[in-house]
């Protein structure tokens, strides 16, 4: 219905695959509020991207977690441009379609790693 009615199209993870760049915009409390952008070509942190989210797995129900604060942007190698809404708090976290994913690679894990991929976006929350 969603489909017919409104264009929705669901979205597999697993074909976030040969990332080319990925850009980070976010405007949480976390960055005092400023909006705050920076894009990263770095082939080894690209690859850990691609192992993180290619492989998120899928949290029924969903989770709130700040994710309309920040939006990943990744440019695949076939031209595609995919929008990941992140969590902005600790949670591992992003949506795509409306769909809540958990991407930490290890059970102890938070999403402090991620940002720090992004050294010129300010983070305060360690």
């Amino acid at each position: 219905m969603l489909t017919e009615e409104t264009g929705y199209q669901n979205y597999d993870v697993s074909d976030i695959k040969d990332i080319v760049s990925a850009k980070l915009d976010v405007k949480s409390m976390f960055t005092g509020g400023k909006l705050y952008s920076q894009t990263i070509t770095d082939a080894k942190t690209l690859q850990k991207f691609e192992a993180w989210f290619r492989n998120a797995e899928y949290m029924y129900g969903g989770t709130e977690c700040g994710t309309q604060c920040a939006c990943l942007e990744l440019i695949l190698a076939n031209g595609d441009v995919v929008k990941l809404s992140m969590a902005t708090d600790s949670c591992p976290n992003f949506h795509i379609g409306g769909v809540a994913y958990d991407y930490r690679p290890v059970t102890d894990w938070n999403n402090s790693e991620f940002y720090k991929c992004f050294n010129e976006i300010p983070w305060e929350y360690e």
